[in-house]
């Protein structure tokens, strides 16, 4: 395996900045690994610069491999008005073929509170490549790890970190709703409403469907700016990158009647190692439940997601015990 890497002319045929890449060895790599280490640096930099980053990646082997799932090596903070872009997505290389793929680097000019970036700026960065053997890609490589769960409604993401306190009480494995019965009758609820909350995480994730199933109980109703909210998480900071936009980013469909919600996502970037998707569904009590007889009532509220991506399918699922408050 080996990368072939290229540029192309500076924006607006200026020739100020410019930058350069390095195809780096990997340390303790065997003869069959197939791995590639990016060294980008961008050189003089000015605002208003952008650059596209290509390079060819070329099966020399006699096995097929699948990838690549890249990996940014980037300082801690860097800076706001710096953007490195791809539609990196893992796909099959046969022996003597070859992919190209290619980055977009960026320096924005104008950025809310009058931060400008400086001129003659200079900023290096490392990309890591991995690859597997065709038959070595099982579910545990490219499948997403998904987890479903429950909480209330207060849930503040707009700060950073990001807060995700406010789970639902839990008892034998089940969240559980407090429900006020008053003449054998369901009164309210507590909490009246509560999120349910999909994570979905996996290297190389561009597409995501989202089919939702829940009981009759509860209906997906208005939440902030909307049915539904999506967002790219970042799990190491634990802040929310990016707030992905209805009909943009995100379509969906809710049918309260047949108790299923549809979410179909595009991402413009692929999902890294230390990001995952959020899709935050907002439930509350439905006529069926309010009002209804307590002895006939069924005391389980059961959920379950089913998702598709391009990397993979899978299920997670969530319940819910309804619990007699005192009158």
């Amino acid at each position: 395996m080996r990368g072939v890497c290229g540029e192309t002319s500076e924006a607006e045929g200026k020739d100020v900045g410019s930058y350069s890449v390095e195809l780096g060895e990997v340390e303790d790599e065997g003869p069959d690994d197939n791995d590639l280490d990016l060294n980008i640096a961008i050189s003089n930099a000015y605002p208003g610069y952008s650059a596209l980053v290509c390079f060819e990646v070329i099966n020399t082997g006699t096995i097929s491999v699948m990838g690549p799932w890249p990996d940014f090596d980037l300082p801690s903070n860097p800076p706001d008005w710096l953007r490195i872009s791809h539609g990196i997505v893992p796909v099959q290389i046969d022996p003597g073929d070859s992919e190209i793929f290619c980055f977009w680097i960026s320096i924005y000019e104008d950025l809310e509170g009058g931060i400008e970036p400086p001129e003659g700026y200079t900023y290096e960065f490392q990309i890591h490549m991995d690859f597997v053997q065709w038959n070595e890609a099982v579910y545990e490589v490219l499948g997403p790890r998904l987890e479903k769960e429950f909480r209330y409604t207060d849930v503040n993401l707009e700060t950073c970190p990001a807060n995700l306190d406010g789970l639902l009480p839990t008892d034998g494995g089940y969240y559980i709703v407090n429900a006020t019965v008053v003449n054998n009758k369901v009164k309210n609820t507590n909490p009246g409403a509560f999120f349910g909350v999909i994570w979905i995480i996996g290297e190389g994730i561009t597409e995501i469907r989202v089919v939702d199933k829940y009981d009759f109980h509860f209906d997906v109703e208005d939440g902030q700016d909307g049915k539904v909210r999506a967002y790219i998480y970042n799990i190491e900071s634990g802040c929310i990158v990016k707030k992905l936009k209805l009909t943009e980013d995100v379509h969906y469909t809710i049918d309260n009647t047949n108790n299923v919600v549809k979410v179909n996502i595009s991402l413009d970037e692929s999902l890294s190692s230390n990001r995952a998707v959020l899709i935050y569904l907002k439930f509350k009590p439905s006529n069926e439940l309010i009002g209804s007889s307590w002895d006939s009532l069924d005391k389980y509220f059961e959920n379950e997601a089913e998702v598709e991506t391009n990397i993979g399918s899978g299920s997670a699922s969530a319940a819910i015990k309804i619990v007699r408050k005192k009158e």
